[in-house]
């Protein structure tokens, strides 16, 4: 198994042997996006939150898998603001078992703590006058956009979409007070291309938003086959099954926020016994 030594670090170089994961050259955090999540106060936790889905996410893009195998081996050093927050036995404990049961690699984490000022959005609070009941990444696809007039009609406004797609099509026009959110944060990394860490942002993302806004729930839209087939049926003999959007997976999940944010929040699967096909039909009914 590859073994792969990271500091993540402000600037400038990691300590001799290791890597740096740079996080003014590889890493991008807009205040401007994270506006959208600020329905409550800001707390210093998720931003160091976002550091740490970073740095799972660089390493797994950065590294490439062996060529007979799967599995890498990873221990990253993380600077935050409460080391012992994030070495509490119950959140190192469920983060370790969440990333490595997801991209199935070893990984080990070491909490420094971290010096300087935590970015932070420039209002503490976005003028939503409804209560947010639940949230769910949204991207360009079918299953994203059928869901989520699935969910809506019965929700309303109280639905917080967290776009994980690119395109501007779907997007609320400027002024417009929908609840629609974007991913605050981007990772440089290349080396690496089955990327299986993209759950984890996603599913982390959601739970921020869902945490800020006072939600209960976070919506996956996908359908039973998007949910099941990925961990039945691998790309090649070696690879690691996909559980990127399977309840072992979200379950592990629900662990990681309950532990670090003290809040719990559950991740619903409303068309989990249903195709595509038949979720499609469901939402072309809608008026």
């Amino acid at each position: 198994m590859p073994a792969h030594a990271i500091d993540v670090v402000p600037s400038g170089a990691a300590r001799r042997g290791r890597s740096a994961f740079n996080l003014r050259e590889n890493f991008t955090c807009s205040t401007a996006a994270l506006e959208s999540y600020a329905f409550a106060q800001w707390e210093p936790v998720i931003y160091d939150a976002m550091v740490v889905a970073a740095s799972i996410e660089y390493a797994d893009r950065s590294f490439p898998r062996p060529k007979l195998g799967w599995s890498r081996e990873f221990t990253v050093r993380v600077p935050v603001l409460e080391p012992l927050r994030w070495t509490d036995r119950a959140v190192y404990d469920t983060l370790q078992d969440a990333a490595s049961f997801l991209t199935g690699d070893s990984r080990t984490f070491e909490f420094v703590l971290r010096n300087g000022e935590t970015p932070r959005p420039p209002q503490d609070c976005l003028q939503f006058s409804i209560t947010t009941d639940a949230v769910m990444a949204f991207s360009d696809g079918m299953d994203s956009r059928a869901v989520a007039g699935l969910t809506a009609q019965a929700l309303g406004r109280k639905l917080v979409r967290v776009r994980v797609g690119s395109k501007v099509g779907g997007r609320p026009e400027p002024g417009e007070t929908l609840p629609f959110a974007a991913v605050p944060y981007n990772v440089k990394a290349s080396g690496e291309t089955s990327a299986r860490s993209r759950g984890f942002k996603f599913a982390l993302i959601s739970g921020i938003a869902a945490y800020l806004a006072g939600a209960s729930e976070i919506v996956l839209p996908e359908s039973g086959q998007g949910i099941f087939g990925p961990a039945l049926v691998t790309s090649s003999a070696q690879a690691y099954p996909d559980f990127r959007s399977h309840p072992l997976f979200t379950m592990r999940m629900e662990r990681v926020l309950a532990a670090l944010l003290k809040r719990p929040v559950r991740f619903v699967f409303p068309r989990i016994w249903s195709t595509k096909g038949e979720t499609l039909k469901a939402y072309a009914a809608l008026s």
